[in-house]
């Protein structure tokens, strides 16, 4: 059985990226941590993650600024931007579609549904 991309956590808070991972482990799917969004950027397979999850308060690069700097390829990655909500025009095409605004708080039981449908998607 193939094991499913990994759900990349980008916040430079250890408290969040552990909130973040329980919701991830329970939509049943690994988990890999990143500080900033700059460190993900170095991973060498970043575009085969099945998503991301960015928080908006960890400084830095958000959502947006990092499907800048992915590029066009990027637009097959689904990027949930954790308390910023992004407006329109702050992207565009494709890649506007696979940006998923979360609230804060956010439900944990929706957001491990819209994670875990977001990795399937691409099957």
């Amino acid at each position: 059985m193939p094991m499913n991309p990994p759900v990349c956590i980008i916040d430079a808070d250890p408290d969040m990226r552990e909130v973040l991972a329980r919701v991830v482990r329970s939509a049943g799917l690994s988990a890999e941590f990143y500080d900033s969004a700059s460190d993900f950027r170095e991973r060498p397979d970043k575009l085969a993650a099945g998503c991301v999850l960015i928080h908006s308060d960890s400084g830095g690069e958000d959502g947006h600024d990092l499907l800048q700097r992915l590029g066009a390829d990027a637009g097959r990655l689904p990027i949930f931007v954790i308390g910023r909500r992004l407006e329109p025009g702050d992207g565009e095409g494709e890649t506007r579609r696979r940006i998923v605004n979360v609230d804060k708080p956010f439900d944990v039981r929706s957001l491990a549904r819209a994670i875990k449908s977001a990795t399937e998607d691409d099957k």
